[in-house]
């Protein structure tokens, strides 16, 4: 069975209407033993792979990818994960840059060429309000601000970013480790296949694709939010990849942890269970984060990829990460939601699934078994029991 995988780009790009190339084999990387270059310090990735130095007992093979040559797009999650000592118990893969060749499976060679020149071309004409700065805004040139922020460090960031993603999956298909996180930026899950756009330059995830990927969003309606232009939810995919494409649009902001959790119990694990994934990567973004983020890893043999994202508090953003990486460490999260109406019920997600369901039962037959409104029925019973005692007064 295919492996799940996805992003927004991959309609815009085309990827699930023709094939795509296998994900190449990486770059040769030093020979085991080898020391890290000198000025690379602690934060730099190691050149051959680490196992963990403070393991635990029943722990998965986890592992991280990380460089310091991100640094500068890149938030405190090391610091978290050291801090919470989730780092030590990590296997520590080796980072590299993505190749052209890489590249191409999801970008034009002239957005290749671009982005690798777009801060020489974009910083000598920055405005004068960021005259003494060693960065600027790009698309367009000129910009006092924008969504494409550059230094000097984006190309090989950017490059970075991608090329431990690809690695992650190849690691994890390769059975050096069961899971894996690439603590990654710049993210690129708004980069289309000839664009850089919301703080991305290249679609780390689209890149491990093919036609028959299964793709899977929770997101802000695009009527209302960024991008605006794709995420709908009768967009479910064309030619050989209809029916691959499934978009949970929320028509409310605010959505809590019962309505999430509706959402995977009505629409994605069905689905999910349906497709039997080999490999689930997960575009991990948290700028909708107020909670637990990731529950238990149950598809695909528990081989996931975590490929760091969007979120704009980077100490929320390093917390949450640090959350996945003990979910995928333990096999559960930890810890569990409370049992009460605030957190278990669906308040606000009714009308949200409902267009979600009606669209995709046209391709998915678990949801063909039975009608909305007796899977939502069904799914108010289960929450019901599990708030037991507290169940009174739970539709109101």
């Amino acid at each position: 069975s295919p492996a799940a995988a996805g992003s927004n780009a991959a309609d815009e790009c085309g990827a699930q209407a023709q094939p795509q190339a296998q994900v190449p084999a990486a770059v040769p990387t030093p020979a085991q033993g080898q020391e890290q270059a000198p000025g690379q310090g602690e934060r730099a990735g190691p050149r051959h792979v680490l196992a963990p130095s403070s393991p635990a007992p029943g722990d998965t093979r986890v592992g991280l990818l990380y460089d310091n040559s991100m640094e500068r797009h890149v938030g405190p999650v090391h610091q978290v994960l050291q801090e919470q000592e989730l780092w030590g118990r990590c296997w520590q893969l080796v980072p590299r840059q993505a190749t052209d060749t890489e590249l191409l499976l999801g970008h034009t060679e002239e957005h290749i060429r671009k982005v690798d020149s777009l801060f020489d071309d974009a910083y000598p004409a920055r405005p004068e309000s960021l005259a003494g700065a060693s960065y600027c805004f790009a698309e367009p040139a000129g910009a006092e601000k924008g969504d494409v922020y550059v230094c000097s460090d984006t190309p090989s960031a950017a490059r970075m970013a991608t090329g431990c993603c690809v690695e992650a999956v190849k690691q994890v298909l390769g059975g050096t480790v069961s899971r894996a996180l690439a603590i990654v930026r710049p993210p690129g899950h708004h980069a289309e296949c000839e664009r850089a756009q919301g703080f991305c330059f290249f679609n780390n995830n689209i890149l491990l694709q093919r036609p028959d990927a299964l793709y899977l969003s929770l997101h802000r309606d695009p009527k209302r939010f960024y991008p605006f232009t794709s995420g709908f939810v009768g967009e479910a995919g064309e030619g050989p990849g209809l029916g691959f494409n499934v978009n949970v649009p929320w028509l409310k902001k605010g959505m809590g942890d019962g309505d999430y959790m509706a959402a995977f119990s009505l629409v994605v694990e069905p689905v999910l269970q349906s497709y039997a994934p080999d490999l689930v990567i997960v575009a991990a973004g948290f700028d909708a984060a107020d909670g637990d983020p990731l529950g238990g890893c149950k598809f695909a043999g528990g081989k996931v990829v975590l490929a760091l994202e969007g979120g704009y508090n980077n100490r929320v953003t390093a917390w949450c990460a640090a959350a996945c990486v003990r979910a995928l460490l333990e096999g559960a999260a930890s810890p569990g939601l409370p049992r009460d109406k605030e957190h278990l019920w669906p308040a606000e997600s009714h009308d949200s699934l409902k267009r979600v369901y009606e669209v995709q039962r046209q391709h998915w037959a678990p949801l063909r078994e039975r009608s909305w409104s007796d899977a939502w029925e069904a799914h108010l019973k289960e929450v019901v029991l599990l708030l037991g005692s507290n169940s009174r007064s739970k539709r109101g």
